[in-house]
C-alpha cells in the first residue's frame, strides 16, 4: 500500500509540475504577444510623429525656418534641443519651426518675462519694434548679429506662446531676415559675430560665454542642426523680405509705435457712449483728470486692467509728456518695460508712467495720473537727474 501511495504521489507531483510549465509558457506567449503589440503600438506612434514633424517641416516656410534657426543660440541653450533630436532620430524641428514642446512653454514665459519684461502681445510686438529700429541703425556687425539673435528668440518664442499669430510675428521678422541675410553669407561668420557680439552684451558673464561657445560649435557641426541641413538664403530667396516696414506694419521706432497708441487711445474713447469725453483727452496735463477717471472705474470694480488698454493708456501718459518736453523711450525692467527720458547728461527725468497706469487702477487715487503728471514741469525744471514713479 505504502509504495502505490508513493508512487501515486510522484504522479500527482508530476502532474503539478506539468501544469505548471504548460501555464508558465502560456504565460510567456501572451507576455510575447503583449511585447510584441506593445512594440508596434510604439512603432506605430513613432512613426505618426515622425510623420507629423515631416508634414510641419513642409508647412514651414523659408521665412520661418530662417528666422527660428536664427535664434537657435539660445534656443539651443535653454533646451537642448540637438541631443532630443538625436536620441529621437527626427530632425530638430524646435531649432527649425516656431513651435516649441508642451513642456517647455511655463519655463519659457517665465524667461520672456526675465529676460524681456514681456508678458503678453502688446509689449510683446513694442520690444520687437524696439530691437528692429535698433538693428537697422546698427553698424557693427557684431552687435547686429546679437540683435538678430534676440529678436528672433523673442518673437518666435511669443508667437509659440500664443501672445501673436505665427503669421504676425513673421511680418515682425521680415526685416531682420533680410538684415542678416545681408550682413553675412553663412551660418559660420553669423556664429563667430554673434559670439564676439555677446561678450560686450549686457548681461554677459564667462559662464554664459562658455556654455554659448560650445552651443555654437555644436549647431555649425552637429549633423542634425538646422545651420547644417538649411542654406544661408540666397539673395532671391531674401528679396521678399526687404519690405518698407510700413508695408510690414512694423513701426520705425518706438516713437511712432507709443504714438500710434497713443492716438488710438483717444479715437477710441471719442465715439458716442464712451466712459469719458474723448473730446477732452488733447494730451494736456489738465487731461490726465480724464484719465483717472476712467481707470478709477477699474479701481472701484476691482477688475483687471486689459493689456492692450494698459499700453494705450500708458502711451497716451507717455506721449503727453513728451509732446511737452521732448525725450526718448529706453527699455526699462518688468514694471516699466519703457522709460521716457526727458533730458540730456546730468539732468535727466525719468518717467515711469507703466507702473503707475497699473497702479492707478489697482491702488485707486493714490497713484493719480493728474498728479504724477503735474510732478514733470518741475522736475525738469530743477535741472538735475530724477526717476519719477
Amino acid at each position: 500500500m505504502v509504495k502505490y501511495s508513493v508512487v501515486y504521489g510522484e504522479i500527482a507531483v508530476f502532474k503539478f509540475l506539468k501544469e505548471w510549465v504548460d501555464s508558465a509558457k502560456e504565460g510567456l506567449a501572451e507576455a510575447r504577444t503583449e511585447l510584441a503589440q506593445e512594440a508596434a503600438e510604439k512603432a506605430a506612434k513613432s512613426e505618426a510623429a515622425s510623420a507629423e514633424i515631416l508634414a510641419r517641416l513642409e508647412r514651414a516656410s523659408a521665412l520661418e525656418k530662417f528666422a527660428v534657426s536664427l535664434a537657435a543660440p539660445y534656443r539651443q541653450a535653454f533646451m537642448r534641443e540637438l541631443g532630443a533630436a538625436r536620441r529621437e532620430e527626427r530632425p530638430a524641428i524646435f531649432l527649425t519651426c516656431i513651435d516649441l514642446p508642451d513642456g517647455e512653454l511655463a519655463s519659457w514665459k517665465k524667461l520672456l518675462e526675465r529676460d524681456f519684461s514681456v508678458d503678453g502681445a502688446a509689449n510683446a510686438q513694442d520690444t520687437v519694434a524696439a530691437m528692429v529700429a535698433s538693428l537697422l541703425d546698427e553698424t557693427d556687425p557684431d552687435a547686429a548679429a546679437v540683435l538678430i539673435a534676440r529678436a528672433t528668440h523673442l518673437a518666435t518664442g511669443a508667437a509659440a506662446l500664443g501672445y501673436a499669430s505665427h503669421a504676425q510675428v513673421l511680418q515682425w521678422l521680415e526685416p531682420v531676415a533680410a538684415s542678416a541675410a545681408a550682413r553675412f553669407d553663412g551660418w559660420k561668420p553669423y556664429g563667430e559675430a554673434f559670439l564676439t557680439g555677446e561678450r560686450d552684451a549686457p548681461g554677459s558673464n564667462a559662464l554664459a560665454r562658455k556654455l554659448l561657445r560650445g552651443v555654437v560649435d555644436s549647431l555649425v557641426a552637429d549633423p542634425v542642426s538646422p545651420w547644417v541641413s538649411i542654406p544661408w538664403p540666397s539673395a532671391e530667396t531674401a528679396a521678399p523680405w526687404r519690405k518698407s516696414q510700413a508695408a510690414a506694419d512694423m513701426p520705425a521706432s518706438v516713437e511712432e509705435r507709443m504714438a500710434s497708441q497713443a492716438a488710438d487711445f483717444v479715437a477710441a474713447f471719442s465715439a458716442a457712449g464712451s466712459p469719458i469725453d474723448g473730446s477732452k483727452l488733447d494730451y494736456s496735463s489738465a487731461s490726465m483728470v480724464w484719465v483717472d477717471q476712467l481707470l478709477d472705474d477699474f479701481f472701484q470694480r476691482k477688475a483687471p486692467l486689459p493689456d492692450d488698454l494698459h499700453f494705450m493708456t500708458s502711451a497716451y501718459v507717455f506721449e503727453s509728456a513728451r509732446r511737452a518736453f521732448g525725450g526718448r523711450y529706453l527699455r526699462g525692467d518688468h514694471e516699466n518695460p519703457f522709460v521716457l527720458v526727458i533730458g540730456a547728461a546730468k539732468a535727466e527725468v525719468g518717467v515711469c508712467a507703466m507702473a503707475k497706469v497699473r497702479g492707478r487702477a489697482t491702488l485707486g487715487p493714490e497713484d493719480s495720473l493728474h498728479f504724477f503728471c503735474q510732478g514733470i514741469a518741475p522736475a525738469v525744471q530743477r535741472g538735475v537727474s530724477a526717476m519719477l514713479i
